[in-house]
């Protein structure tokens, strides 16, 4: 049985071994980011071409068809190294992971003002709430705002459209309590790569509660235990906010005794007593518990 977690290789790309994680390297076996130059061979050398997330949600696959790695959300920045049959091979701005987006994903790049604070909002074709939206777009969408509308109801997007003002934020704000906004997704189903309030996995959740409190926290569970807070020594104390590890799997805790995460046992987000969640999984033999870190 899976805890839900996802850490580990996922997707090679036909790159050399001797690079580095692949899964945050920007190359295949056919193209490489400018900055590799010198330590690949046979590699063409690109600068590659920043692009946006023009859909609501977009799957990041570990190869063309293949399985889903994470998601771009409306808005977030995408590098472009190659596109080939209709996919864009490159890497995200939020963590760097590198992987295919369908091309008719992407479109310009532009100057996000806003991103959106509720789990989902609309965009109108006219700043009017009778109107008939053209797209719902998740929590964590990044937006370009070029005016308040005269009643202040709504936003007037730069590249046209309309958004409900109470929605939306300025994209410099970061959050004080990241465990308040990771149980915004309470509830969320569990899906393998998601970032959305569609579907979000437990490094998923911990990555966006993160990014929400301006912390750098890279995609997948064995990056964020190696690179983020300190080990706490004393497992009887946790604290709020604490980040709870196994081999594999995350989760956040909501207290002393409580929990928070993205699991495959029950398919969504769940709140689950610490002790519990140990028992079952040991019992299940699926993922060694690491300990707590501290942020």
């Amino acid at each position: 049985m899976r805890t839900g977690g996802k850490g580990g290789f996922r997707g090679h790309y036909g790159v050399p071994a001797l690079i580095g994680d692949r899964r945050i390297t920007p190359a295949n076996d056919r193209v490489a980011a400018i900055e590799l130059s010198g330590r690949v061979e046979s590699l063409r050398l690109v600068e590659g071409d920043w692009l946006r997330c023009r859909s609501a949600v977009a799957p990041l696959l570990n190869s063309p068809n293949g399985g889903m790695d994470s998601q771009l959300l409306f808005g977030e920045r995408f590098r472009v190294l190659e596109v080939r049959s209709g996919w864009a091979f490159g890497q995200m701005e939020r963590d760097n992971y590198v992987g295919f987006v369908g091309n008719d994903h992407l479109g310009p790049d532009n100057q996000p003002t806003h991103k959106v604070n509720s789990l989902w909002t609309q965009i109108y074709a006219k700043p009017e709430v009778r109107s008939l939206p053209t797209v719902s777009i998740p929590l964590g969408s990044r937006l370009e705002i070029k005016e308040q509308t005269a009643c202040g109801a709504f936003l007037q997007l730069k590249d046209g459209g309309f958004v409900p003002a109470a929605h939306v934020g300025p994209a410099t704000d970061k959050l004080f309590d990241h465990v308040g906004f990771a149980e915004l997704y309470l509830g969320t189903p569990y899906l393998w790569g998601g970032n959305s309030p569609a579907g979000i996995d437990c490094s998923g959740l911990a990555q966006m509660a993160l990014i929400a409190a301006g912390e750098m926290c890279p995609r997948d569970s064995d990056m964020q235990q190696a690179g983020i807070g300190e080990w706490v020594p004393n497992l009887k104390q946790p604290h709020r906010g604490d980040l709870v590890f196994w081999r594999g799997h995350v989760g956040i805790m909501l207290d002393a005794e409580t929990m928070l995460h993205a699991t495959g046992h029950h398919m969504a987000v769940v709140r689950e007593p610490l002790a519990e969640v140990i028992a079952r999984i040991e019992t299940q033999g699926v993922a060694q518990f690491q300990g707590l870190k501290r942020l």
